[in-house]
């Protein structure tokens, strides 16, 4: 609580101690006036003058206490207004932040996944290529050995010619 409000608090309820002070004094007139009835209806005005008195400090007093009052939940909500923006800009950084962690990984999941395409292609280049090397070199064989044998043949088919 702010040391100003608890101050004016304060000084409200005190000034209406002072008024029902004021309202005992008057009463106690009264009673020492009452073998005199002039002074007695003066004295009673004054002490019902002195009661009004005292009744209208104690409202005002208790209306200061209340303006006191509301003013501290005032301050108090204006305070906890300022921090709930606060705290809702906090929100939309860490927000932001998630996002853009999230988008990250996302995009590092997607480059792995594409790593892992590529070298997958590769090592089937790789093999496709190696096959084809084995083909060639079974095919060159095979020419030679064709070539060999319709040698022969020509070779042979000349000895029995």
């Amino acid at each position: 609580m702010n040391s100003d409000h608890l101050e004016t608090i304060a000084k409200a309820a005190s000034s209406g101690g002072k008024r029902l002070s004021d309202m005992d004094k008057a009463q106690g007139g009264f009673h020492s006036n009452d073998q005199n009835p002039g002074k007695a209806r003066g004295a009673q005005s004054q002490f019902d003058r002195a009661l009004r008195m005292a009744e209208i400090d104690d409202i005002e007093s208790a209306v200061r206490i209340k303006q006191a009052e509301s003013n501290m939940f005032q301050m108090r909500a204006d305070e906890a207004r300022q921090e709930a923006g606060g705290l809702r800009r906090i929100i939309s950084v860490k927000c932001e932040q998630i996002d853009e962690d999230y988008e990250c990984k996302c995009a590092k999941l997607r480059l792995d996944e594409s790593e892992e395409r590529r070298q997958k292609w590769f090592d089937e280049l790789q093999a496709l290529e190696s096959s084809h090397h084995e083909f060639q070199k079974m095919k060159s064989r095979m020419e030679s050995d064709v070539k060999e044998l319709l040698l022969k043949m020509e070779l042979a088919k000349r000895q029995f010619a």
